[in-house]
């Protein structure tokens, strides 16, 4: 899947209210995230509209004059100026009007071709899900229209792997997702999101397995509350071998897991299903560590 993101004048459209070191701030972590997403450039390419040079950006100054005509100087952050040249700078011109792309492009997308829009602001009438405005949006976008174009078991496998860069997936997963691949494509990525985003924000100090989860299920409204393993004989069941970074294959269990009870058609599917997302927090011992300390996952399938 290859995706165009587009720089038009409703990028920077001048946001009423916002301070000068508001913008700053997200000029820069644009830029920064832009430099993350440009690694994947050979599918996600960056175009640029001319509208953009027009557009008011701050006060009454526009995106040319503050980058070429000295306005703002010594006013807007220099490393903010910059921010904005590198954005613009990096992508590739392209004629298509902002109309053509908002009102045509964005809801043309297929299994083969996607669109959205980088910006540093919400843009009225533009769906949330075709707006990037740093590496969190980007992994979102992306995860989006995985779930709504999931291709196949292997394909989707590996995507899961780049947009949850977090998640350290055993390879077993892309044989047993086949099992409820047909239904829950979605329902996986929405579950994978909150541990990917949320799981470690919960955690509680001094660490406290059972109440991180409960933590973790209210957090993320899960439909089932994230549990954990609590028959010691059935350990084995949910132990996986993974790699730790000497080269030695480490035995993990992995206890807590989430619920897949409900399928991507749910409530037209009123099916209650019994599979799940089995995941250990992390190794990071002292001397080993496993993926730099990525959360696990161990198991995504049927019930252990």
């Amino acid at each position: 899947m290859k995706t165009d993101f587009y720089l038009l004048n409703h990028s920077f459209r001048y946001q009423e209210g916002i301070s000068l070191s508001d913008l700053e701030e997200r000029l820069k972590h644009l830029a920064t995230d832009y430099d993350y997403i440009r690694q994947y450039k050979d599918r996600d390419k960056v175009r640029r509209h001319e509208s953009i040079y027009e557009e008011v950006l701050f006060g009454n100054d526009s995106v040319m004059d503050i980058l070429y005509n000295g306005k703002l100087k010594g006013v807007i952050d220099r490393d903010a100026i910059e921010a904005l040249r590198t954005i613009i700078d990096k992508s590739e011109a392209d004629s298509i009007s902002s109309q053509e792309v908002i009102e045509r492009l964005l809801q043309e997308h297929s299994q083969e071709q996607v669109y959205g829009l980088l910006c540093l602001h919400p843009i009225d009438n533009v769906p949330k899900e075709f707006l990037v405005y740093n590496k969190y949006n980007w992994l979102s976008f992306h995860r989006y229209f995985l779930g709504v174009y999931p291709k196949n078991v292997a394909f989707y496998f590996q995507e899961c792997k780049k947009y949850f860069p977090e998640l350290h997936f055993h390879e077993r997963n892309e044989t047993t997702i086949n099992t409820l691949f047909d239904k829950f494509t979605k329902k996986i990525i929405e579950h994978l999101s909150h541990l990917h985003d949320s799981f470690n924000n919960c955690k509680t100090d001094p660490y406290n397995r059972v109440e991180t989860l409960k933590r973790f299920s209210v957090a993320c409204d899960l439909d089932e509350e994230a549990s954990n393993e609590g028959d010691a004989s059935r350990k084995k069941a949910f132990t996986f071998s993974f790699e730790n970074n000497r080269g030695v294959f480490e035995e993990v269990c992995c206890e807590p897991h989430l619920k897949l009870c409900r399928s991507d058609a749910y409530p037209g599917d009123a099916e209650y299903y019994f599979y799940r997302i089995y995941f250990h927090e992390g190794k990071t011992d002292k001397d080993t560590n496993i993926a730099n300390g990525k959360i696990l996952i161990g198991h995504i399938g049927k019930h252990l």
